[in-house]
C-alpha cells in the first residue's frame, strides 16, 4: 500500500464501516449491524497496522488503559481495544519476519537474547504445574491468558528501537494519562452531584455508597488498576522533572498534582505503598537535583497542593460522620476491615495449599478451584484469588515455578540496573530510571493482589526491555 492516500483510504473505511452499521440496523439486526461495522474496523486497523506497525505501537500503548470503557463481553469474555490491538501487532511482527530476509530476529529461530530465555523458563514453571493439576480446563485458560498478554514483552522490543520512537511513547502515555486524570475528576464529581453510573462510568460497588466519595478508577476495572497504571507517568513526571528533559516543567508541574490528587481517591492501599517505593527510586537516583532548594520548594507546593486538591473534593461529597470512621478503618483498623481479614484468609489458605503441593503446586489457575473443591462449574461471584501474586504463584506452580519466575523478573531487574549505569543520553537514562522505579513498585503493589495476564503490567515489562535494548545498543555503537 505504498503511495496510498491514506486520508481518503480512511474515508473509504469509515463509510463501509457506516453502511455496514446501517444496512442491517434497517433489517431490524442491530446487533449484526454492529458486528459488521466493528469487523470492518478491525481488519482495516490489521492492514493499517501490517504497513505501519509503528503506528499500531501507538495506538496500543494509548488505549493500553481502557480495560473497562469500552469493552464488549463475548461468550463469557471481555473483549478489549488493547487485546485486538496486541493481536494485530503479533501478526505484523510474524509477517515482517517471514517476509524480511534481512530481519535481525525471527520468532521461529532458537537465538533469543537473555530477557527471552528468562521468559521462556517463566512459561515453562508454569507448564511443570500442569503434573499435579486438577482442573485443567482452567488452567489451560489461564495459562493461555498469560502467555497471551506477555507477549507485549516480546512485541514491544521489536518494534520499539529508536530513542525517537520512545520518546512519542512517553509523550503518549503522559498524554493519555492527564485525560485519564481529567475524566477520573469528572466520576468524582459526577457522583458527588448524584449522577448515575451509566453517565459517570463507575462500576457500583465504588460509588458514594461505601465511603461517601466515589473512588475513581477511569476506563479502569478496578482502582487498583487504575492507581497502578498511574506509577509510570507518574515517575516519568518527577523524572522529566528533576532532569528537565522530555516536556515542559510548568505542565509536569500540574500533572503530578493532578495525579497525586486522583491516586489518592482511588483509595488503593497497596498502590499507595507501590508508588511510594517508585519515588524512593527516583529521587535515589536523582538526589542532587532533588535536594536542590528550588525543587525541594516545588515538591512542598506539589504535596500541599494534592492535599488541597483532595480536600476540596471530599468537601462536595458525602464524606461525614460514618463515612469518615469506615475510611479510617480502611486504612488503620485493618483487624476491623473486611477487606483485609479476607486476605489474611487467603494467605492462610494458600499456605496449606503450599504444605499440600510444595514442588509443582496445585496448577496453574488452580488455587480457587482448589478452594472451592473444584466444582463442575464456576461460581457466580468468581474465583477466589489469594491477593499476593507471590504466594499465588508458589501456591499454583510450587517451588519450581516461583523460582523460574524470579529469574525472570530478577533478570529485568539487573539489565535496568546496569542500563541505567552504562547509558550516556540523559533522555534514555531519565526514562529507563523512571521504568525501572514503576517497575519495582508494581512488583511492590503485587504483594497485595494476584493477576498475572493484566495487559498494562506486561506493556511496562515490554517498555523496560525496550528501551535497555535501545541503551545497549547505542554503548555498543559508541554513540
Amino acid at each position: 500500500m505504498i503511495g496510498v492516500n491514506w486520508g481518503k483510504w480512511l474515508v473509504a473505511i469509515s463509510v463501509l464501516a457506516l453502511a455496514g452499521l446501517i444496512i442491517p440496523t434497517l433489517f431490524g439486526h442491530l446487533t449484526l449491524g454492529f458486528i459488521v461495522c466493528i469487523s470492518i474496523i478491525a481488519l482495516a486497523a490489521l492492514v493499517l497496522i501490517i504497513q505501519r506497525p509503528d503506528m499500531g505501537i501507538y495506538l496500543f500503548i494509548a488505549l493500553v488503559p481502557f480495560e473497562r470503557i469500552p469493552s464488549v463481553n463475548v461468550h463469557g469474555m471481555t473483549l478489549r481495544i488493547s487485546q485486538v490491538l496486541l493481536a494485530w501487532l503479533i501478526i505484523s511482527l510474524l509477517y515482517r519476519n517471514l517476509t524480511s530476509i534481512r530481519s535481525h530476529f525471527s520468532l521461529f529461530t532458537f537465538h533469543f537474547p537473555l530477557p527471552y530465555t528468562a521468559y521462556l523458563l517463566f512459561i515453562a514453571g508454569f507448564l511443570g504445574s500442569f503434573v499435579s493439576m486438577h482442573d485443567y480446563t482452567r488452567g489451560i485458560q489461564v495459562l493461555a491468558f498469560i502467555i497471551f498478554t506477555s507477549l507485549s514483552l516480546w512485541v514491544l522490543p521489536e518494534l520499539i528501537t529508536a530513542k525517537q520512537q520512545l520518546d512519542k511513547v512517553t509523550k503518549i502515555i503522559l498524554a493519555i494519562s492527564t485525560l485519564l486524570l481529567i475524566f477520573g475528576i469528572y466520576q468524582f464529581v459526577g457522583d458527588a452531584f448524584g449522577l448515575p453510573i451509566l453517565a459517570t462510568g463507575l462500576r457500583d460497588g465504588y460509588t458514594s455508597r461505601v465511603f461517601g466519595f466515589a473512588r475513581i478508577h477511569a476506563t479502569e476495572l478496578e482502582p487498583l488498576y487504575f492507581a497502578n497504571y498511574l506509577i509510570l507517568p507518574f515517575t516519568l513526571a518527577l523524572t522529566f522533572y528533576l532532569k528537565k528533559i522530555g516536556v515542559l516543567s510548568k505542565y509536569l508541574v500540574w500533572f503530578m498534582i493532578l495525579c497525586g490528587i486522583v491516586f489518592l481517591l482511588t483509595l488503593a492501599r497497596g498502590a499507595y505503598l507501590g508508588l511510594f517505593v517508585s519515588l524512593i527510586v527516583v529521587i535515589a537516583y536523582n538526589f542532587k537535583a532533588f535536594s536542590a532548594k528550588r525543587n525541594l520548594w516545588m515538591m512542598l507546593v506539589i504535596l500541599l497542593s494534592v492535599i488541597v486538591g483532595v480536600a476540596a473534593l471530599l468537601s462536595i461529597s458525602n464524606f461525614h460522620g460514618v463515612y469518615i470512621g469506615e475510611t479510617i478503618r480502611h486504612f488503620l483498623h485493618l483487624g476491623n476491615d473486611f477487606s483485609a481479614q479476607e486476605r489474611v484468609s487467603r494467605y492462610g489458605d494458600a499456605f496449606r495449599a503450599i504444605q499440600s503441593h510444595p514442588i509443582f503446586g496445585l496448577g496453574v489457575g488452580n488455587f480457587g478451584p482448589w478452594l472451592a473443591g473444584y466444582p463442575t462449574s464456576t461460581p457466580a461471584s468468581g474465583w477466589l484469588i489469594v491477593n499476593n501474586e507471590t504466594l499465588e504463584i508458589l501456591a499454583e506452580t510450587g517451588i519450581v515455578g516461583l523460582l523460574l519466575s524470579l529469574v525472570g523478573v530478577v533478570g529485568l531487574l539487573w539489565r535496568s540496573v546496569k542500563a541505567i549505569h552504562v547509558v550516556k543520553d540523559e533522555y534514555l537514562k531519565g526514562v529507563m530510571i523512571a521504568l525501572f522505579a514503576a517497575l519495582v513498585g508494581t512488583l511492590v503493589q503485587y504483594q497485595t493482589f494476584s493477576v498475572l495476564y493484566i495487559m498494562q503490567i506486561w506493556v511496562l515489562a515490554g517498555l523496560v526491555f525496550a528501551t535497555q535494548q535501545i541503551i545497549f545498543r547505542q554503548v555498543i555503537s559508541g554513540k
